[in-house]
């Protein structure tokens, strides 16, 4: 009896555990995430796991086209979903009841050039090259101003290497990944962000339309854990803004 007494507890805890699915953007954007790694996925991946871990949950990860992740969530087929903003919401579409987390971190996007070429005019500008699924927001009304051509890659590094082989003359990405990606890339060149030409922050944030409670119990915990996540973010090198030493990578 006694035996049995202690297993008991155990056993009715795991069956309470709830496993929730996530879907993530089928990216490499670490060291903000990259689910498809076997072990450290990057900073998002560890501030969710803590935040389940401290509430008897369990997420499940599943990687995604960016336009396929919206799809899935009102589909019903995925919890939750990750990187997500209210601006990035299609305009003229019928808004449905999501609901968006805190920002977990700050996307800093700008755009990425050769140095022989910064400080160069936008008139001078020819294509610009980011990654496909997401959308050049504060490009968007100079594309036509400055008739620029577009140039959609399968992911951050294919931008980045576009600029770096003449095919674009910048990449629209974001800061911490264009920093990762070149320090992790066997070419020899690097890019550097031009202040002069667009750039723009964005909340990377968790979404949701079934499970309303649970976004609410994330915001209490990145309050209540911030000093971890700032600790994280250092781990990390995850710049949440971009000082004049920050242009040449």
């Amino acid at each position: 009896m006694l035996a049995l007494s202690v297993l008991l507890p155990v056993t009715y805890a795991a069956a309470q555990t709830q496993t929730y699915v996530i879907g993530a953007e089928q990216l490499d954007y670490y060291p903000h995430f990259d689910f498809a790694r076997p072990y450290d996925k990057g900073f998002a991946w560890k501030v969710l796991q803590r935040f389940a871990t401290k509430h008897n949950i369990k997420f499940k990860y599943i990687s995604l086209p960016p336009k396929r992740l919206k799809l899935e969530l009102q589909k019903g087929t995925i919890d939750f979903a990750y990187p997500d903003n209210p601006r990035w919401e299609q305009k003229g579409l019928t808004r449905i009841n999501k609901v968006y987390s805190q920002g977990l971190a700050l996307g800093v996007y700008g755009t990425m050039v050769q140095a022989n070429a910064l400080g160069n005019k936008i008139d001078k500008f020819r294509r610009l090259a980011y990654p496909n699924g997401f959308t050049p927001v504060k490009w968007e009304g100079l594309l036509n101003e400055y008739n620029i051509e577009t140039l959609k890659t399968y992911d951050a590094m294919g931008a980045i290497r576009a600029v770096l082989r003449g095919r674009a003359d910048g990449a629209d990405i974001e800061f911490n990944v264009a920093t990762y990606l070149t320090s992790t890339s066997v070419d020899k060149q690097k890019l550097v962000l031009d202040p002069e030409l667009p750039f723009s922050v964005v909340h990377f944030s968790l979404s949701t339309i079934a499970y309303p409670k649970i976004i609410e119990k994330l915001d209490t915990f990145l309050i209540e854990e911030k000093d971890f996540i700032d600790e994280l973010k250092a781990h990390y090198r995850l710049k949440q803004s971009i000082e004049p030493t920050d242009y040449s990578l």
